[in-house]
């Protein structure tokens, strides 16, 4: 287990991540920019998995084990008896057991790590863990809330209850926090909106694709993305004459893409590309003329915050089409088509498609809004954060 980034600032925090499929992309560039300012941190890792994105050899990973688990518990029994019993019944009553026993086994290495609070990525399984490590240690706690922990939440009574520990919550979009007040009554005084950002795109180089006009969606297979509306707009171009189209479709999930694909009868003029690593997914940033993610409320409830893949398509200049939901036109002010309407998502593509001046035009825009709204300045906001909660505990 190699040492953790060292810090230059004084600034020390235990992020709590799941490593299941690595990475995110985001927090990993999180993570190197918090590096590059010398903020020191460990990551607590509640699982751990292959993917693109696995922690840099310097980094400190801490992963859970039973020994690890009953060390701990000793170190909790030892330290607060009675605090602990107090825990490990909340834990029972909030099904929360398997949580409140990674903490456990977090705590050896927290108190021998000069850590000075706890931040979670995600508001699910890794915020629980984090609000029973502030509960054993009495220190503070930040959080950043995505989407689906709004809406698709696996546990809500103990969201509830880790919320109101928190020190200051931190959310991706101005939408995010108006529900996180109306619904979960949060003080909005304590939530920051930090936006995240993508790589940086210094110098783009147009590479067209020779076989027509490239639509390009990267987005996991999930109902919310609305693959079958892009799917139906795509067959709709085909049903107009535009017979040029090719669709590249980066991603996997629990939708079943590729049967779609085939019942649309768009198998000859669709790639679906599974398992890319960045370069590759650079390369098809590069090749495509447009970028379209259709996303909606999935029948479940489930929503997006704002999507990332957007926010990369803008840096290399491309215009997007998307819809008016949920944080979405935070981000883009054009092309924005209603919800779960294929016929308004094809005449926008085609108006893209047949008007190349106007699509030049919005990628310039799009790409000037991400560096202006959606750089890595923006982690400049999440230290402040960090060190003000810090501050206010000693």
């Amino acid at each position: 287990m190699a040492g953790s980034p060292v810090s230059s600032t004084g600034l020390r925090v235990a992020y709590v991540l799941s490593l299941r499929n690595g990475i995110h992309s985001f927090i990993y560039r999180e993570l190197e920019e918090l590096e590059r300012r010398g903020i020191g941190f460990t990551i607590f890792a509640v699982s751990t998995g292959d993917g693109p994105y696995q922690p840099k050899v310097r980094w400190k990973v801490v992963k859970p084990t039973a020994f690890r688990a009953f060390s701990g518990l000793l170190i909790a029994l030892a330290a607060h008896p009675v605090r602990m019993i107090g825990l490990a019944l909340r834990a029972a009553t909030t099904r929360s057991v398997v949580d409140f026993g990674i903490a456990l086994a977090f705590l050896p290495a927290f108190l021998s790590s000069g850590l000075g609070s706890v931040h979670a990525h995600f508001g699910d399984h890794k915020l629980f863990v984090g609000h029973y490590l502030h509960r054993f240690l009495d220190v503070p706690l930040t959080a950043t809330i995505h989407a689906y922990e709004l809406y698709m939440n696996p546990n809500p009574q103990m969201f509830r209850k880790a919320l109101d520990s928190c020190a200051r919550i931190l959310t991706v979009s101005q939408y995010n926090k108006d529900i996180l007040r109306a619904k979960y009554g949060v003080d909005p005084s304590c939530i920051s909106v930090v936006r995240l950002f993508p790589w940086t795109v210094t110098e783009i180089s147009k590479v067209p694709a020779n076989d027509g006009f490239t639509i390009l969606c990267v987005a996991r297979f999930a109902p919310k993305k609305g693959h079958d509306v892009l799917l139906k707009a795509v067959r709709r171009l085909e049903d107009l004459g535009h017979c040029d189209v090719r669709l590249v479709l980066v991603g996997k999930g629990t939708v079943d893409v590729p049967r779609l694909v085939r019942a649309y009868g768009l198998g000859s003029r669709t790639t679906i590309l599974s398992d890319i690593n960045e370069s590759a997914l650079r390369a098809e940033y590069a090749r495509a003329n447009v970028f379209c993610l259709p996303s909606r409320t999935s029948d479940g409830g489930d929503r997006e915050g704002i999507p990332v893949s957007l926010m990369e398509a803008m840096a290399y200049g491309l215009p997007v089409v998307t819809t008016a939901h949920a944080g979405i036109p935070e981000l883009v002010r054009e092309t924005l088509v209603p919800e779960g309407d294929p016929e308004a998502l094809a005449e926008a593509l085609i108006r893209l498609k047949t008007h190349p001046e106007l699509a030049e035009a919005q990628g310039r825009v799009n790409r000037e809004t991400v560096q202006r709204d959606y750089s890595p300045r923006n982690v400049d906001e999440l230290i402040a954060v960090l060190r003000s909660v810090q501050n206010a505990a000693q």
